[in-house]
């Protein structure tokens, strides 16, 4: 990261565009409620709704990028990952995920991270599956209409070292992220590619990483 201001202008830029939907519902809706008492039980089931909404967001966001984060299990990544936007229709699927293992820290805030990042590659929705976890190796696929990971995450996997310079704009931000997060916490990302030159599918992603013993 050889320009640390920039990164986290860009950091603040993503985190107010993705607060911004719910926050402008709660604004909306408390308007409509003072304006016109008629709407007002309808005006506050969408306040409550957005604020549950934003605060199950804050929560997936102080996780992924908080290095207070601590170590979670299935259960709570199941739980957190219940902030993302719900407008994508992104669902996450963690059946397939070790129940009972108990992810470190830097791993379970890249995996939150990837969960992210895959709703920027899902944008008309789909499924994202994560399996594994015990051996220290999860697999992620995502499926979805125009599915495809960003390709500013292909780049960034391919030469960590770019600069800041080169990135697009805060849409783009989390790809570089997560990968110099797997850099600093030995985690390794890679795609699996298929065989079949006709595959049009995204490859599945394979996250290695050490379990403490």
């Amino acid at each position: 990261m050889d320009d640390p201001l920039r990164l986290a202008d860009l950091v603040c830029a993503r985190l107010c565009h993705d607060l911004s939907g719910p926050l402008g519902t709660i604004m909306g809706s408390a308007e409509l409620a003072s304006e016109n008492p008629a709407l007002a039980a309808e005006a506050l089931a969408l306040l409550t709704d957005a604020a549950g909404e934003l605060t199950r967001r804050l929560a997936l966001f102080r996780a992924a990028w908080s290095a207070g984060a601590g170590p979670l299990g299935t259960e709570q990544i199941e739980s957190l990952a219940s902030g993302l936007p719900s407008g994508r229709k992104l669902r996450v699927d963690l059946s397939e995920l070790n129940r009972g293992v108990i992810f470190p820290a830097p791993v379970a805030r890249v995996l939150l991270n990837l969960l992210l990042l895959a709703q920027d590659a899902a944008p008309r929705g789909g499924v994202v599956s994560l399996e594994g976890g015990r051996s220290g190796e999860v697999m992620m696929e995502i499926a979805g209409r125009d599915a495809m990971w960003p390709a500013a995450f292909a780049r960034a996997l391919a030469n960590p070292e770019e600069t800041l310079a080169t990135i697009g704009g805060p849409r783009e931000i989390l790809a570089p992220l997560t990968v110099w997060l797997a850099r600093e916490a030995g985690i390794t990302l890679s795609f699996l590619l298929s065989s079949n030159p006709a595959a049009t599918a995204p490859p599945p992603l394979r996250i290695q990483f050490q379990q403490p013993r």
